[in-house]
């Protein structure tokens, strides 16, 4: 895996980090998850269904505690899970530049340190 590549997975495991912490709240996790599922239904209505698209509506199905443990698993599958994960553009502080310029920045110390 070459540098870039594990930036980018850490920096997306950061991300659902942040995600997990925002649903430990039964209201905020409400929140995304619905957020998340309609994102996945434009995405069905535009015909844009990706590889991992039938496993994220599994995932968004689960109890929001079980679903917290599983998006921040470690591990090959879930760093390409995460990749196409709907949940990050869920969360109206994740479209924040400069938070994301953040958790680049951290990812990239992460993996070249």
């Amino acid at each position: 895996m070459g540098n870039a590549e594990a930036i980018n997975d850490r920096a997306k495991l950061l991300m659902h980090r942040i995600v997990a912490r925002v649903m430990a709240d039964a209201h905020d996790a409400g929140e995304a998850l619905d957020a998340a599922r309609g994102w996945l239904v434009r995405l069905e209505a535009e015909g844009r269904v990706h590889r991992d698209f039938r496993e994220w509506q599994r995932l968004l199905s689960l109890p929001p505690d079980r679903l917290r443990r599983e998006i921040t698993r470690r591990g090959e599958r879930w760093d390409a899970l995460r990749s196409t994960s709907p949940l990050p553009v869920s969360l109206a502080c994740l479209r924040d530049e400069a938070l994301r310029r953040r958790i680049w920045r951290k990812a990239r110390l992460g993996v070249l340190s």
